[in-house]
């Protein structure tokens, strides 16, 4: 397991330790590594509408600095995962190239990272350092492995909070690109092998994180530090109902996904959404909002997603404008856009941001969504 953060030890720990997997935690925090050798355990938390404890062992832990134990590591596992981050995956592709090199059978590595094409990344850089040290001819099949990960595990960095301990919500299901696995994963509940995988990523962008993003930006807007006491609100409530109700019917039509299953999903979400156990913020869900205004991104991609299926958006233009509109001094991108708007004005921003035309008519029903919204000196004016 490439990396024990909120991920690896929140999320996917659980699901193979109850598999009955002995597990190798890889990360590059020393004191980590040197704190979960010497614990042999820690406790997982899953909080909701109940609580349940679990303590989770029977694991060793390696730094990423020694190479050789590393390496053997994963010339023995029967399959990898990475939670390290997306930039991380060209340096995790090297350091495990030389255990892939001394293995005979064909392994999985799970990629359980915040990038579409994780899979080209992982493998890429794979392919180049194997080829680099002579050894691509004599290695095993890889599977780079795409994963969808939902779960929601609060970041509580051991650097910060000094305990192993963890808490997360108790939703398990990791769908997984079937496509690309090269031998068949042993039974783990919660891993789901997907054909359609590139529509489950989709619903994740376009349903969970569009509508997490609405909930963070609208709860920020009406003064609510708490990510659940902001869905109490109607007005917000009704604000990511509303994006569901627009990328909802854009994903069944494009996707294949069926109605029935797509509201019972959206439910779900709600449901989780309000969980105040996770302590869950407006501005983690509000952070960095040039990406999230992306013109592939879970709010310009969900709104022009909703345009190829001839669905008219309404709301999420609503959540852009918002998106344009929030500051945090803690957040660079945020302040980058307070510049970008007071020098060149909503329009031009919103279609250099999210890469549209100035006279997209998403770009021009954001922008005019922002100047009411600025007109109003702050209000609402019944939008949100």
């Amino acid at each position: 397991m490439i990396g024990a953060g909120s991920i690896g030890r929140g999320f996917l720990a659980q699901l193979f330790y109850e598999a009955g997997y002995a597990l190798t935690f890889v990360d590059a925090d020393a004191h980590l590594v040197d704190a979960l050798n010497r614990a042999g355990r820690y406790c997982l938390r899953l909080v909701g509408d109940s609580e349940q404890s679990l303590e989770i062992g029977g694991f060793r832990a390696l730094q990423i600095g020694r190479a050789e134990e590393v390496s053997r590591a994963a010339a023995e596992a029967e399959v990898v995962c990475t939670a390290a981050g997306a930039s991380a995956l060209p340096s995790v592709a090297r350091m495990l190239a030389a255990g892939i090199a001394a293995r005979s059978e064909p392994l999985n590595v799970i990629l359980c990272e915040n990038l579409p094409d994780a899979n080209r990344a992982f493998l890429t850089a794979l392919t180049l350092e194997l080829e680099r040290t002579g050894s691509a001819d004599a290695a095993p099949e890889v599977g780079g492995v795409r994963a969808v990960v939902s779960r929601m595990t609060p970041v509580a960095p051991f650097a910060v909070t000094g305990s192993l301990d963890l808490k997360a919500e108790p939703y398990r299901l990791l769908p997984l690109d079937a496509s690309a696995m090269v031998t068949r994963l042993g039974l783990v509940d919660g891993m789901l092998p997907v054909a359609s995988f590139e529509a489950w990523m989709a619903r994740k962008l376009y349903t969970h994180n569009a509508s997490h993003a609405a909930l963070g930006y609208a709860g920020a807007a009406h003064g609510c530090r708490f990510a659940a006491d902001a869905l109490a609100l109607p007005p917000v409530k009704a604000l990511v109902e509303g994006v569901m109700s627009e990328t909802g019917p854009a994903l069944c039509r494009l996707m294949g996904f069926e109605p029935a299953e797509q509201r019972e999903y959206e439910q779900q979400l709600q449901h989780r959404f309000s969980n105040r156990s996770l302590g869950d913020t407006c501005e983690r869900l509000a952070r960095d909002p040039i990406r999230k205004l992306g013109h592939a991104d879970r709010l310009a991609g969900a709104a022009l997603l909703c345009r190829s299926a001839g669905i008219e958006v309404r709301w999420l233009p609503r959540v852009m404008a918002l998106a344009l509109k929030w500051r945090s001094a803690e957040d660079g991108e945020s302040m980058e856009l307070e510049r970008l708007v007071n020098r060149f004005g909503p329009l031009k921003t919103i279609a250099q941001v999210c890469a549209l035309e100035p006279n997209d008519p998403l770009a021009v029903q954001t922008a005019a969504v922002y100047s009411e919204h600025s007109a109003s000196s702050g209000k609402f004016a019944g939008w949100c």
